[in-house]
């Protein structure tokens, strides 16, 4: 092979993670390493395989999943096979193929890649930082895939319909009060907001949860400015869901301060959660 291929073999690899620009440790690897070649659709590696080599993607990409479940896309300069190759023994953890129409990489044994971990110590400490992270993300993965879609939205159709139910109960036992329906619909909207907010990603709920309480304010800002704009001498207003002010002004404004002043602390105390939580996340990473 020629030294103008090598050469650009060796830039290809000196831009991976885990060589981080050492050209003298990209240089290692082309000389303990050997090219090889895939076309689309093989298979590089099977879940619990004993082999171990590891390969540095010079060009195309590969699908990484586990028990049919996606993973992960690897493509140049990534490398794919370091985990197995860490420990003497140890097993694929992954089935990985080929899904660009060609692939090819720099093969190297994992005995000489457990030189270079002993040798470089800067080297394998990139190592291990980047399999711890892909850990997390395996098992972040593998346990969203492992609950059910459909029996999820089930129990969430259920939990919803029994609220409303309730409600609905609540209310009619009470005759039909138009104050008691305003509290037990800001209830059953608290609710379906909620469920809204864990249904849409589980992991942002805090931020979920701060921007359907800013759309709350906005809401009732639009409610009392039609409601201001509709209650005109002393008539109440035909509209469904507006406040007449006219009736009982200071009461129906400590309500909508109350109703601000609620929303507003939601709003607050979720960005504060969502904030903690992105640190706390920043700081395992």
């Amino acid at each position: 092979m020629s030294t103008e291929v090598l050469d650009k073999h060796r830039q290809i690899i000196c831009r991976s993670e885990l060589v981080a620009n050492e050209d003298d440790l990209a240089a290692k690897i082309i000389g303990m390493s050997r090219l090889v070649k895939f076309d689309k659709g093989q298979v590089l590696m099977t879940h619990g395989e004993d082999a171990d080599d590891v390969y540095f993607i010079l060009f195309g990409s590969v699908r990484v999943s586990i028990n049919s479940t996606f993973i992960d896309t690897r493509e140049a300069p990534q490398t794919i096979g370091e985990m197995a190759a860490m420990k003497p023994g140890a097993a694929r953890s992954a089935d990985v193929c080929v899904e660009s129409e060609k692939l090819e990489a720099r093969v190297i044994s994992a005995h000489d890649f457990r030189t270079l971990m002993s040798t470089h110590t800067e080297f394998s400490t990139r190592l291990s930082s980047m399999v711890d992270s892909m850990n997390r993300k395996n098992i972040r993965l593998l346990g969203t895939s492992s609950r059910s879609p459909g029996n999820a939205w089930t129990w969430t159709s259920i939990v919803f319909g029994a609220v409303v139910g309730l409600l609905c109960g609540i209310w009619l036992g009470l005759g039909g009060s138009p104050l008691w329906f305003a509290i037990l619909s800001a209830l059953g909207a608290g609710a379906l907001s909620t469920l809204v907010a864990i249904r849409m990603n589980p992991d942002l709920i805090y931020r979920n949860m701060f921007w359907l309480s800013g759309a709350a304010m906005i809401a009732q800002t639009v409610q009392t400015v039609f409601s201001l704009s509709f209650s005109v001498d002393g008539t109440q207003n035909q509209l469904p869901l507006l406040w007449n002010f006219n009736s009982n002004p200071e009461q129906k404004w400590w309500v909508v301060l109350i109703i601000y002043l609620s929303l507003a602390a939601l709003a607050f105390m979720s960005w504060l959660a969502d904030r903690d939580l992105r640190r706390n996340s920043s700081k395992s990473e």
